[in-house]
């Protein structure tokens, strides 16, 4: 799969120092492989539109990004999974599979730090004395605090942001 299709879903990086070590492993031969584990490059190929097939970066973003800054613009059939979701996947309450933290990706992206209200929502979730609507509520209430409005819509984007960020440190 060329990478230059997908589409970010997330706009920072939660371990950004990782990046370049990912870079070295790519460049000195290594590949990635799938894993039965949430590190896994994962893409969710949405057919939703009846116009075009769009390829989101559902997880993996550090790798890709490592891919990317390795100069290697093919990702390998073994590197990673597909995924079927669609637009309202990405919009359902899904805390059987631990999706919770719902958004647009046509317009939103994910922050890089978003695993503690994550947990915080799934607590509630499972809280007997709480339940659904407690969680629904609260992820509500914090959603502008994991998500922001679109401004990248590539990986090259994805790529300036991280070595801007890279630079200014």
């Amino acid at each position: 799969m060329n990478i230059v299709d997908l589409i970010p879903t997330q706009e920072q990086f939660r371990n950004w120092k990782n990046i370049e070590k990912l870079r070295s492993f790519l460049i000195s031969g290594g590949q990635f492989t799938v894993q039965d584990n949430r590190n896994d490059i994962q893409i969710s190929i949405d057919r939703s539109d009846s116009k075009e097939t769009k390829y989101y970066i559902h997880n993996g973003h550090h790798r890709l990004i490592a891919l990317w800054l390795a100069g290697r613009m093919e990702l390998a059939h073994s590197e990673y999974r597909s995924l079927d979701w669609s637009y309202r996947d990405y919009l359902t309450f899904q805390p059987e599979i631990g999706f919770v933290m719902t958004f647009d990706p046509r317009s939103e992206v994910r922050i890089g730090e978003w695993h503690a209200l994550k947990k915080e929502i799934l607590r509630r979730y499972d809280d007997p004395n709480q339940g659904l609507e407690a969680a629904l509520d609260f992820r509500n209430q914090v959603h502008h605090r994991y998500t922001e409005q679109r401004t990248i819509d590539s990986l090259a984007d994805l790529a300036s942001f991280y070595q801007r960020m890279v630079s200014n440190r």
